[in-house]
């Protein structure tokens, strides 16, 4: 059997990452016009997207289970490749979230954190870019730098949110709702993180 190219992990990574942007975007688009009467729709359209994910993620370990010769560690091709799919589900999940607990009207405290998820998810797909050139980037340790800082702002914004979601909100059915729906942000941005803690982690053994 023909060698499979060791690029085309690298590009498998970035066009599941892309799939993650496009739910990101997506999701920003319905929580910034949102019709409570199509979340339902708008929520099958981000699940489509983290189906075609799915496809091209397991496509990736078919082609992992055969390769006798792989770029890096099979186990960390497999683990970096769930934790890219991992951001994506997490992503749906909000989205799933909006239509499971019948959110009729989007809190705005919500929405800059939708915003903070965007630019982590683009980072972390411009990281994934850069990996096959990473000893002759040098601002390759700067895009990690840059997710782990957007993962910190994100997480200011989620004390602030649940805290002024305490303050604000009379109906205690509201607040399980909402704080079910600020952890599921949280999770989101976290899930960029831990991507591009993983790409560090294979990068460094492989220096």
């Amino acid at each position: 059997m023909a060698r499979v190219k060791d690029s085309y992990y690298f590009e498998t990574f970035v066009e599941c990452a892309d799939y993650s942007l496009q739910a990101a975007k997506l999701l920003k688009e319905i929580m910034t016009d949102y019709d409570s009467t199509m979340i339902g729709e708008n929520t099958k359209k981000i699940h489509f997207i983290e189906h075609q994910g799915d496809q091209v993620k397991h496509n990736l370990t078919k082609v992992l289970a055969r390769a006798f010769i792989t770029p890096f560690d099979r186990e960390d091709i497999a683990e970096l490749s769930q934790k890219i799919d991992t951001m994506t589900d997490s992503i749906e999940s909000v989205g799933m979230r909006l239509y499971t607990n019948n959110i009729k009207k989007i809190r705005p405290d919500a929405l800059p954190v939708i915003s903070l998820l965007i630019n982590a998810v683009e980072d972390v797909k411009t990281l994934l870019k850069e990996m096959p050139n990473f000893k002759r980037n040098t601002a390759f340790k700067d895009l990690i730098i840059r997710v782990n800082s957007v993962e910190e702002e994100a997480d200011k914004l989620f004390i602030e949110n649940m805290h002024r979601l305490s303050v604000e909100e009379s109906d205690p059915m509201n607040v399980l709702m909402w704080r079910d729906i600020y952890n599921a942000l949280e999770r989101s941005v976290d899930a960029c993180e831990y991507v591009a803690d993983t790409v560090e982690m294979v990068v460094l053994k492989n220096s």
